[in-house]
């Protein structure tokens, strides 16, 4: 059985599921990280309750079909799901974007890193604080 603490990453551009990845890996962050590319995946995986819930959910904002904001919609009408930490990365700096997504419940707003080390960086500095630092709420 897997103990390792979970972060679900919701992001439709295979790209940047790669660089998620290979940072963690490389970073040696002892994590599980479960990927979806869809609002639809995403929300499909959160409220099957035959499913442990991840620690954690990195949730892009601009995704074909459902987007991330219509995801926080919908998370919010789930009770399961109220204390789960989403956190948004974004590519978007807009602040219309940013106070949209903190009205709709996200935890932190985090810009989308454009380079590597600074990917390996935001992931590293997710896992101490989401993992090491708060306590957090369980379902």
């Amino acid at each position: 059985m897997n103990t390792k603490p979970k972060f679900l990453l919701v992001e439709d551009n295979p790209d940047d599921v790669l660089l998620a990845k290979e940072a963690v890996e490389i970073s040696e962050l002892q994590l599980v990280l479960e990927c979806v590319n869809t609002g639809e995946d995403c929300l499909e995986r959160l409220t099957d309750e035959n499913t442990p819930l991840p620690d954690v959910v990195l949730l892009d904002l601009r995704m074909p079909g459902m987007s991330g904001f219509a995801v926080l919609e919908e998370l919010s009408k789930h009770s399961r799901l109220s204390r789960l930490p989403v956190l948004v990365m974004s590519s978007s700096e807009s602040p219309e974007d940013i106070r949209r997504a903190y009205d709709l419940g996200c935890k932190s707003y985090i810009p989308k890193p454009v380079n590597f080390g600074k990917f390996i960086d935001i992931m590293k500095s997710l896992h101490h604080y989401w993992l090491e630092t708060v306590i957090l709420a369980k379902p």
